[in-house]
């Protein structure tokens, strides 16, 4: 345990800004989406083959493939799965953007959200909840056609409860294929993968990479992972509550972080000592701080800005209140609940980008289009001023022309 006060600007500054670490990895990831780019399906193959140790025989799982291998899922796990989609589909379709007209005679201006035609997620190997996190949201924008990337497992193939997710939700395509070649895939097309209009998803630090070089030509959500959690506790009772919330968090792996804060010396040292119980090395980084006030940790928790924060407290409001950078924000309740079950996304924002967005949503899957018919003469002479400022004969031209009819 450490004293937050009592950190160096070089300890603070370790911890608080992160950043995926692309430069050792570019150059590697740019052969593969080159190597994808310019042979399509066979280096899919190839790179399968290479990356996995499996032989494709084919990439693509169609839709009426999905639903014969889902039909081995037993009548329980459906139920489990219909379920969380009813739930996370319920709790999206609240957040769907509502067309914004506006009459003022003569001018109309129409602002519509049209959804994306083309979308391709990735999903990491059989994540069932991410399929779910990440689909639905789009499903409930209205996109046409929702592509999934997600490694085969051992088998070859896919497993019964992903085929069943996919099939489920109404994904047009399913394709055998993960990694960087994956992105590359969706970005550029190949002869069985559609070019996308927009990737989505987490994944490693090579599909990272890879959602990086494609992003001049496709749209990406952002760059996702690895998992990052801070948890403020002030009560003995949620003590244990707070242990398994990190556990939770950092099994993601070694490069997973959790930030651990009180102003209880007590809690801290009893919340570590039980964390050291279950810790193994396969699990990532765990740090618990001391601060001095409640204003020392809000101010912490906003530079830190985490994916996940989860507030254990019989006074939360005081908190949540004042944070301004988080993903997903919990009170007394366990992060692998909104993981799950709860209905918002897990895909959200980590490396600081909670700072300018939020949780992946339907309108990540939608793009604003405004529709102006008429005009008013006297913002029509303003433009021509403005128009004069900046040097535009025929901007200053064509409003002028309007102006004088």
């Amino acid at each position: 345990m450490r004293r937050l006060s009592n950190l160096s600007q070089e300890e603070l500054k370790k911890i608080l800004y992160r950043y995926l670490n692309f430069e050792d990895y570019i150059n590697q990831v740019k052969e593969i989406v080159e190597y994808v780019r310019k042979f399509g399906d066979k280096a899919l193959i190839e790179l399968t083959k290479k990356f996995d140790g499996i032989e494709l025989d084919k990439i693509e799982v169609s839709f009426s493939e999905l639903k014969e291998l889902g039909s081995k899922v037993s009548d329980e796990l459906r139920s489990i799965i219909d379920q969380v989609i009813t739930q996370v589909k319920e709790f999206n379709s609240k957040l769907i953007p509502k067309n914004v007209i506006e009459v003022e005679s003569p001018v109309i201006i129409e602002v519509k959200y049209v959804p994306i035609e083309n979308v391709g997620i990735y999903v990491p190997r059989n994540y069932v909840s991410t399929l779910i996190m990440t689909a639905i949201p789009a499903k409930v924008a209205g996109v046409e056609n929702i592509y999934v990337c997600t490694p085969p497992l051992k088998t070859g193939n896919i497993s019964p409860e992903m085929a069943y997710t996919a099939y489920r939700i109404g994904v047009k395509k399913l394709f055998k294929v993960g990694g960087a070649q994956a992105i590359a895939a969706m970005a550029f097309g190949t002869e069985t993968i559609p070019k996308v209009d927009k990737i989505i998803g987490p994944g490693n630090i090579y599909v990272q990479t890879a959602k990086l070089l494609v992003s001049p030509y496709v749209g990406i959500d952002g760059f996702e992972g690895p998992t990052e959690l801070v948890v403020y506790i002030d009560s003995e009772k949620y003590i244990v509550d707070a242990v398994f919330d990190t556990l939770a968090q950092i099994e993601h792996g070694r490069s997973s972080i959790a930030i651990i804060l009180s102003t209880n010396e007590k809690i801290l040292n009893e919340v570590e000592e039980k964390i050291k119980q279950y810790y193994s090395e396969t699990m990532g980084q765990y740090i618990t701080l001391l601060a001095d006030n409640v204003d020392q940790i809000i101010q912490f928790i906003n530079s830190f800005a985490p994916e996940h924060l989860v507030i254990y407290s019989d006074h939360p409001k005081r908190i949540v209140s004042k944070i301004k950078n988080t993903g997903v924000t919990s009170i007394n309740t366990p992060s692998p609940y909104l993981d799950y079950v709860a209905g918002p996304s897990h895909v959200l924002p980590t490396n600081l980008s909670s700072k300018w967005r939020g949780l992946l949503t339907p309108i990540d899957f939608m793009k604003p289009i405004a529709i102006v018919e008429g005009f008013k003469k006297e913002l029509i002479k303003l433009g021509i001023k403005i128009a004069e400022i900046e040097g535009f004969k025929y901007h200053r031209e064509s409003l002028r022309r309007k102006a004088e009819t």
